[in-house]
């Protein structure tokens, strides 16, 4: 076998695991977790099969084939123009010893979701604007803030909600703030989490960080609890060492067109996503 084969083979073994993991992440949360590289693993099995002669190359263009269609799915842009949208939502980690406390960027929004605060009260936010929060970890909890009348509010591991009324509707809006995936307890967390979710009154709209990428079973199972649908987000809006990820997601209900996309970090470490949402 040719120097240029074996190379190939050895690109296309690292490819397949995290490949099955972005199919087939809800067989186990192992598979789950492998689902996080399948970027990289596009790239290792282009390069396959760039390197690769007889049948090498024709199983790295499989591999290739089927990594790309779920990062492609992730990376379709949306249909909505942002000053056309019913509801503005931000979504953003403000990490916990950041210090950040002004959100007057917050002014043009309706809702923002939040994670990792520590003291709710610290925040400086928009005049008129509310907010619910719920306590979580050490690096603190979840809030959903908002301008608008707050009807109901709720708390789960992980998850804040509120019921509010906006301007094109009542709506629930729901801060969410995962655990990492395996061989941490993700999966067990979504698992209590879903029977909450599916409970919740319709529409939804969900911002979080879900510390799993857009192809993940643990947002699809989100996403189908809450009738729900994931905003394209292949952008990164976060990095573990040199890796960047994005793990910080919209979701709107599924009859709903939006966009969404990174509104820098203003002293996180994750992302601000600014989505904009309209029943279709």
């Amino acid at each position: 076998m040719s120097v240029r084969n074996v190379a190939a083979l050895a690109l296309l073994i690292l490819s397949i695991p995290p490949v099955l993991g972005g199919w087939a992440g809800g067989w186990t949360p192992f598979l789950d977790s492998l689902g996080v590289g399948l970027p990289l693993a596009v790239g290792a099995s282009l390069l396959a099969a760039l390197l690769g002669r007889g049948w090498p190359r024709l199983a790295a263009l499989g591999v290739l084939a089927a990594g790309a269609i779920p990062v492609a799915q992730a990376a379709w842009p949306g249909r909505l123009p942002e000053d056309s949208a019913d509801v503005a939502l931000v979504q953003h980690n403000l990490r916990f010893d950041s210090g950040i406390t002004d959100l007057a960027r917050l002014e043009r929004a309706d809702v923002a979701t939040l994670q990792e605060v520590l003291v709710p009260e610290a925040l400086s936010l928009p005049a008129g604007w509310m907010l619910h929060h719920c306590p979580f970890t050490r690096v603190g909890g979840q809030v959903v803030a908002t301008p608008h009348p707050i009807l109901e509010t709720g708390c789960a591991e992980g998850i804040a909600w509120v019921r509010a009324a906006l301007p094109s509707g009542e709506a629930t809006i729901v801060s969410l703030h995962l655990h990492w995936p395996w061989p941490s307890r993700q999966a067990s967390q979504v698992n209590a989490l879903l029977p909450v979710l599916r409970a919740l009154p319709r529409p939804v709209l969900l911002g979080g960080d879900f510390n799993q990428t857009r192809w993940s079973a643990s947002l699809r199972r989100i996403a189908e609890a809450t009738g729900t649908r994931a905003l394209p987000a292949l952008r990164p809006s976060y990095h573990v060492a040199i890796l960047p990820l994005r793990i910080d997601h919209v979701l709107i209900p599924e009859d709903w067109i939006g966009t969404n996309r990174i509104d820098g970090y203003h002293g996180s470490d994750h992302a601000a996503i600014r989505a904009a949402a309209a029943p279709a």
